[in-house]
């Protein structure tokens, strides 16, 4: 496009606009001036004309409103909810694995080649039982040896006593005779405790778990023969908040759930109590003891622990009650027909109630809707479970509706 007719056509548009704003102005202010002239007129007019009755007096009292003005405002209309009572840190639940009662590796005392094996996975063995053999040839001849040496040296002690009784033997030849046959018999017994100790006995009673060690194999101090278990009872273990400690005793009951069993619950008692809180997770240890006589459980299995405590008691009421102004929150408390600010804490807020501690006791009402419009002191009127205004208290009807009109929830009264 040529460049003078893009000058022209600027220059057009330009003017255009000039124009549409001259002529709106101007006819903003023809259609004041008429306005004005209105105004101006209808003063005289109604100025000049003559009263029906000059010497009537006015009935009309001073800040009065006109007749078919607003009329003023009546109660609100609100519904009111009562407060009930919550109870919080009245259970604990926590996570824990179980322990047996007691829980043993075996390992022999001495080495050796295993000979025999004399239990099996899972058998109940009593304690002191034999759960092995190592071999025993040379600890069986050190203890024959041992033995004869006792002998020998009890024949010498009875020849010298003889001979002492008969002034043929001195003092010194018996005691010396009786000192040989004490070390004999303490090297008998060191025989024989070397001898027991090639057989692998139980320390405890319980069940016997798998048998790592294989028979003909070598082993020494460091080679575990069998686990035993004895599961007659279990130790639970489970760590708790610090806010417990105070709460939890020994010897409080609880229930435990196993995930290898859901639904079945499993009692049991606190045993013990840790005596000191972690500083990393702000949590103490305690055991529980769970009996076993069904052999259900396995030591290592996790479980689901539930604690029942007193628990700290406030007044509940329904959320849409709770308000916040620059005093912080409260709720509007009903007294008979009026509304009265109760400040309140938020102890816990849940979905359906909010927990709070204030000058509210169980059974007082609030108000939980209808609040924007109240004020101290206000008098309301409270909507009955039909959805109609009630006085507060008013009886119900007979018909099992209550007193008062058809206005609907929500809704303020008194609007003319």
């Amino acid at each position: 496009m040529p460049g003078f007719l893009k000058t022209g056509l600027t220059s057009v548009a330009l003017l255009l606009v000039v124009a549409y704003g001259i002529y709106f102005y101007t006819s903003q202010s023809q259609a004041e001036v008429p306005a004005a002239s209105g105004k101006s007129q209808q003063a005289p007019q109604s100025g000049n004309k003559p009263s029906a009755n000059p010497g009537a007096k006015s009935t009309a009292k001073p800040g009065a409103k006109p007749a078919g003005g607003r009329r003023g405002r009546g109660p609100s209309i609100v519904v009111a909810t009562e407060v009930t009572e919550g109870t919080i840190n009245d259970r604990l639940t926590a996570v824990g694995d179980v322990e047996a009662i007691a829980s043993v590796s075996v390992y022999p005392l001495d080495g050796g080649i295993l000979k025999d094996v004399l239990v099996v996975s899972g058998q109940d063995v009593e304690a002191g039982a034999a759960l092995a053999l190592l071999d025993s040839e040379a600890e069986v001849i050190a203890r024959n040896r041992a033995k004869s040496a006792v002998d020998e040296a009890r024949v010498k002690v009875v020849r010298v006593e003889k001979l002492f009784k008969q002034r043929i033997s001195t003092q010194a030849e018996l005691d010396e005779a009786q000192s040989v046959l004490n070390s004999a018999r303490l090297a008998l017994e060191d025989a024989e405790l070397t001898l027991r100790r090639r057989t692998i006995d139980a320390p405890i009673s319980g069940k016997v778990g798998i048998v790592t060690a294989t028979v003909g194999s070598f082993i020494n101090t460091q080679t575990n023969i069998v686990t035993i278990d004895d599961r007659s009872s279990l130790h639970l273990d489970f760590w708790v908040p610090e806010r417990f400690a105070t709460s939890i005793k020994v010897g409080q009951s609880l229930d435990a759930t196993s995930y290898a069993f859901p639904g079945k619950a499993f009692q049991g008692s606190v045993s013990a109590v840790g005596s000191r809180v972690e500083r990393d997770s702000r949590t103490f240890l305690t055991r529980a003891t769970i009996a076993n006589e069904s052999d259900l459980l396995r030591p290592g299995m996790s479980f689901s622990v539930e604690l029942k405590f007193p628990g700290d008691t406030y007044a509940q009421v329904d959320p849409l009650a709770v308000q916040w102004d620059s005093q912080g929150s409260f709720v509007w408390k009903l007294k008979e027909d009026k509304v009265a600010r109760a400040g309140i804490r938020i102890v816990q807020r849940n979905t359906d109630r909010v927990l709070v501690d204030g000058d509210l006791a169980v059974g007082d009402k609030v108000v939980s809707e209808g609040v924007l419009s109240l004020r101290e002191g206000a008098t309301v009127n409270v909507l009955g479970d039909d959805g109609s205004p009630r006085e507060e208290g008013s009886p119900p009807k007979k018909d099992g509706s209550k007193n008062g009109g058809n206005n609907k929830r929500g809704v303020n009264a008194g609007d003319g």
